[in-house]
């Protein structure tokens, strides 16, 4: 039995809000999980510097009395250095904000498309 127009134009719709359903859900998914990633980084990130910048003075001074407590503190101090330094040149306070928008939108973009297909089923129409 060949299927009409309309039901092929039913079918299609199906298959395209389900197939759209699935690939919304998906980056939904992927950018909630890549912002948990840069999140992690930048609270990591932010925690060295602060520590490091708030205990410098006691400890820099606590450490620089022995030889190896020079280098120790070179080392943390430089680590911390590097570490603000490429906090901001990777931008990742605005990647985590670009990220965070992104999943938002994926986010109602998804509630929507569930909508859409819940009230596919509900009107009996598809």
């Amino acid at each position: 039995m060949q299927k009409t127009a309309e039901e092929y134009q039913k079918d299609l719709l199906w298959q395209t809000a389900l197939e759209t359903f699935y690939r919304v859900a998906y980056a939904e998914s992927l950018m909630t999980s890549v912002l948990q990633i840069w999140r992690t980084i930048d609270g990591f990130i932010k925690s060295v510097v602060t520590i490091t910048t708030i205990g410098s003075v006691m400890i820099g001074w606590m450490l620089w009395g022995t030889p190896t407590g020079k280098l120790a503190w070179l080392i943390i101090a430089g680590c911390a250095a590097f570490l603000a330094l490429l906090h901001i040149i990777l931008k990742i306070s605005d990647r985590v904000t670009d990220l965070s928008h992104n999943a938002q939108y994926f986010k109602s973009l998804r509630l929507n498309l569930e909508r859409f297909i819940y009230d596919m089923l509900k009107f009996g129409q598809f």
